[in-house]
């Protein structure tokens, strides 16, 4: 289908969507006596800081005294009762005020008996995505009714090395149901719009009536219109970069191994890894350095461990320099982007690498993939993986073959685009050796495409100019990949960059990002009109 086909494909079928009531409406009712007590001026300045503020700017206004955590938190509630149109949200945490008050006693006990140091994100909201397990109350739903009140029976590892950094756990945020991994690949007007889910309805670009992309939609979503500073998406294949992208905000997708899947609902082992969605890299890196952390349990964590030691250690954020791209030479996969008004847009970005003082030297013989085999490692994947972590946390159901006979009895509201992604994976005749074979064997000829790739050209960084990313290659070989804010088309359009490189040289990445960040056009917040 022709680009300009889709988008209209997608529109309409968002059009269709955006009004159904989601099956989740999110409660406010523990928040409403403090919105109530606080007054439009004070909320008015709060609604400022969140929508602007880094966490460098965060840090420094609550230990100054001039924010508190409490307060944070509420705005941020404010703001999500706001722009709850946008259905970013599938659920608020009922207990968020709770812990801000118990952030702040904890910077007040700092401030009388300084000898310790902050923690780093103290009385920080952020928001996961809907497929990330907590203890607190809100149901692990990946956007299917099915779970909509399956409880996760602790903490993901990744939930409490946030709260182990002092992070508030403000909600969980909508996405594409199963993470893009369940409904119909085509229908008659085209794909299933990204950022629906049955749980939490359409998710909406803030930006305008454009694709939101997915999966991690209702991430991106939120983190650009400012309901939460930061926030946390899990990729499998573009679901971090690609709404990143769609939605004007930073995403990164670290490499396979830096960050714990425990607890996190499964596409297959192979790929799948979270990652910070924010506004600015010096904001992905702080909740990067958080994030990462070798979980004994998960043997990519354990696998990079032993291949990179002291891989773990949060350094992300000590290794940014404006200067980092001087010098480089970065090689360009794509420097088109399919659609009118594109040029402009892809020399202004190039412009931005050329002031960086680093050398763009384009890959003539791109590179290429056969899909099918990663089809049929995400298919065997998801078949087990699924009903692992539904035994994990004690669920009621079992299986793809129970989730589908339960969508069964009300496709309209439970299934409204079809299953047929998870028809196929419910089909896999995958073995288990040849899954471990097929995964190993791909992850080693992707990584060495890349390598040969970048080798023969002589550069250290790879480019992609434009919306669609990079191809399966990075992903299969585990490899970190940033999507950054790089301006906007005439209609106001979000435009971005990715950059990548080989697996496990995430700081390369995350430190050429932030030396082109510094040269792109401006990132602009969105109007925020209810369309």
């Amino acid at each position: 289908m022709e680009y300009e086909a889709y988008v209209w494909a997608q529109r309409d079928r968002q059009t269709v969507l955006r009004n159904r009531e989601p099956v989740a409406r999110l409660n406010f009712s523990p928040f409403q006596p403090a919105l109530d007590a606080i007054s439009s001026e004070r909320i008015s300045w709060l609604d400022g800081v969140i929508r602007t503020a880094s966490v460098l700017d965060l840090r420094q206004l609550l230990a100054d005294g001039s924010l508190s955590s409490y307060e944070l938190v509420l705005g941020c509630v404010a703001r999500i009762q706001k722009h709850d149109w946008l259905r970013a949200l599938t659920a608020i945490n009922p207990h968020a005020l709770d812990h801000a008050r118990l952030a702040d006693a904890n910077r007040k006990e700092h401030h009388n008996a300084p000898s310790g140091r902050l923690l780093p994100i103290l009385g920080i909201p952020v928001l996961l995505k809907d497929n990330i397990g907590t203890s607190d109350g809100m149901p692990n739903t990946a956007g299917a009714a099915a779970l909509q009140n399956v409880l996760c029976d602790r903490d993901a590892f990744l939930v409490q090395r946030i709260r182990a950094a002092g992070g508030i756990i403000i909600g969980k945020a909508n996405l594409s149901e199963w993470a893009n991994f369940f409904a119909d690949s085509e229908r008659e007007q085209g794909k299933p719009p990204n950022g629906f889910s049955a749980v939490g309805g359409q998710t909406r670009n803030p930006y305008g009536n454009f694709d939101v992309g997915g999966s991690s939609s209702g991430s991106a979503s939120a983190v650009a219109a400012g309901l939460a500073p930061l926030a946390v998406g899990t990729e499998t294949y573009g679901s971090i970069t690609y709404p990143a992208l769609r939605n004007s905000i930073c995403g990164f997708k670290p490499s396979v191994g830096l960050v714990s899947r425990d607890r996190i609902i499964p596409i297959t082992d192979a790929t799948d890894t979270a990652g910070p969605m924010t506004r600015s890299v010096t904001d992905a890196c702080a909740l990067l350095d958080v994030l990462i952390g070798c979980d004994d349990q998960d043997s990519a964590c354990l696998f990079a461990q032993t291949l990179h030691p002291g891989i773990h250690s949060p350094t992300y954020s000590a290794g940014l320099r404006t200067d980092y791209l001087t010098g480089m030479r970065v090689g360009v996969l794509q420097d088109y982007d399919g659609r009118a008004g594109s040029d402009q847009l892809v020399q202004a970005a190039r412009g931005a690498f050329l002031r960086a003082g680093a050398n763009l030297i384009h890959i003539d013989d791109p590179l290429k993939w056969e899909g099918e085999v990663f089809t049929e490692i995400m298919n065997y994947g998801f078949k087990n993986g699924v009903p692992g972590y539904l035994r994990q946390v004690g669920a009621p159901i079992s299986s793809l073959d129970d989730i589908m006979a339960f969508n069964n009895k009300d496709m309209e509201a439970r299934a409204p685009n079809g299953m047929g992604r998870m028809q196929s994976a419910a089909s896999s005749s995958l073995t288990s050796d040849r899954y471990s074979a097929l995964v190993a064997q791909t992850r080693l000829k992707a990584g060495n495409i890349i390598g040969q790739t970048m080798q023969r050209h002589r550069v250290e960084l790879l480019v992609s100019f434009g919306q669609s990313g990079v191809g399966p290659h990075f992903v299969l070989a585990g490899a970190p990949l940033l999507s950054l804010p790089a301006g906007y088309y005439t209609d106001g359009e979000p435009f971005g960059v990715t950059l990548a490189a080989r697996p496990f040289d995430d700081k390369v990445v995350l430190a050429a990002g932030f030396a082109l960040e510094q040269r792109l056009p401006r990132r602009r917040e969105p109007a925020l009109r209810n369309i």
